[in-house]
């Protein structure tokens, strides 16, 4: 039996990090409060940090009180999840970790092969596109500025990083474990890693375990699906135990990924049992937004579609606020997440809906934050990637999903397994 920590710096990347773990039997729990409480064996505690696009010393210390209170709780093992695209405060994040919990080394590696984020010769490409040139460098609150992984964490961090090619990762066994002990001996502080195809995950986290070392994990999901053979868990078949009843679903779509509004477009097309009720974002900009006569007009649409049957799917226009400067456009990102958040709140407790979709981390977390949620216990996955959960201490059902996760159906998926047309069983702990 183990005890797992993950520190995740968003929602959606802290539940679909956790969900690897199901198919060991392991009961996962996510912290919406990025507080830690003990841990039992056989456990996973994943801790929400919400640190993304944070300011970077906000970000350090942050991730430095987390590990604090990691630390007391002695785990088996400790994984840093990052974005797959490498948003966010990573060199800073991992250097509190360093700095707070002293391992011998942190192993990075941020490829997720499977979902098309592929890491060679050290360049991250996603999609077969270099990391910079792609949607992750024009993300309005944490653009992407590197493709090369050893110079973006560089650029972030003080401590000293080495790099693994796929070539040494597949150089045979001995020879791998001989790399990671040479690099920590001549100073390696953070190990980041190539990983042209799942497998390299699964080599490197043999090899770290073979090292014997004192190793903080660090990476997207890819990683952690391999980390827990690698320390000797093994899988178990489970049966699902929960029972879904049909009723109002309801979607809230925060992300403005292009993956996610193409998935929003085929939903649109495909699916219409379903409201959409679009927000122009300039109206989720407003203070006070609830006292507002737009709030009023959102609210009556939706009851009107819940009157009439529909699922609703709620979300704001891709079109992004003007913004004069890099720190308003992440104020305005902030203000339009909380605003919509609360609107999906507003919802939920006036329709006594109990069924939702939650895309967009930002937007997920506020939605959970309004519903005076502090924990999202895992119980499964719609899809790789994409996880089903239950809000602890509510009769809530949320799916939760990365903004650029999915396959193109995802929201269908989610819509037929959540409205209780669908079971899907072997999606559960699979």
């Amino acid at each position: 039996m183990k005890k797992i920590v993950i520190i995740a710096d968003d929602l959606t990347g802290a539940s679909d990090c956790g969900a690897m773990l199901l198919p060991y039997a392991v009961e996962v729990d996510v912290l919406l409060d990025g507080k830690i409480k003990e841990i039992d064996s056989n456990q996973a505690v994943v801790i929400n940090t919400d640190s993304r696009s944070l300011p970077a010393s906000a970000a350090y210390s942050k991730l430095a009180e987390a590990a604090e209170g990691v630390a007391l709780t002695a785990p088996d093992i400790i994984y840093k999840k990052i974005d797959s695209t490498m948003r966010g405060n990573v060199g800073q994040e991992l250097d509190a970790l360093y700095d707070v919990l002293k391992p011998d080394v942190i192993l990075l590696a941020p490829g997720l092969p499977s979902q098309g984020r592929v890491v060679k010769d050290g360049i991250h490409y996603l999609h077969g596109i270099p990391l910079a040139e792609t949607e992750a460098a024009k993300d309005p609150k944490t653009p992407v500025k590197h493709s090369d992984i050893k110079q973006l964490v560089s650029s972030q961090s003080k401590h000293q990083i080495h790099h693994l090619t796929v070539e040494q990762i597949r150089s045979g066994y001995k020879k791998r474990v001989e790399q990671l002990l040479t690099a920590v001996s001549a100073g390696a502080k953070i190990i980041t890693a190539d990983s042209e195809d799942d497998d390299d995950l699964r080599l490197l986290s043999e090899a770290a375990v073979a090292t014997k070392l004192n190793v903080i994990y660090a990476g997207s999901a890819g990683l952690m699906e391999y980390l827990p053979t690698a320390h000797g868990l093994e899988q178990k078949v489970i049966s699902p135990s929960l029972e879904f009843v049909e009723e109002t679903v309801l979607l809230v779509v925060g992300s403005v990924s292009p993956v996610g509004r193409k998935q929003l477009n085929w939903l649109m097309e495909s699916d219409h049992s379903v409201h959409f009720l679009e927000v122009d974002p300039i109206m989720l900009l407003q203070d006070n937004f609830e006292d507002t006569s737009e709030w009023k007009i959102v609210m009556e649409e939706a009851q009107n579609a819940h009157a009439a049957g529909k699922h609703i799917v709620l979300f704001s226009s891709s079109e992004k606020p003007a913004a004069s400067n890099e720190e308003e456009a992440i104020q305005n990102s902030n203000k339009i997440a909380h605003n919509l958040g609360a609107v999906a709140a507003a919802m939920v407790n006036g329709m006594k809906i109990s069924r939702l979709f939650l895309t967009g981390g930002d937007t997920a977390i506020r939605v959970m934050e309004a519903l005076r949620a502090d924990s999202f216990h895992i119980l499964g996955q719609v899809e790789a990637g994409v996880p089903i959960g239950q809000l602890n201490g509510t009769e809530i059902i949320a799916v939760t999903k990365a903004g650029s996760f999915g396959s193109q159906e995802v929201m269908g998926n989610a819509l037929e397994l959540l409205k209780g047309v669908d079971k899907v069983e072997a999606n559960y702990r699979n």
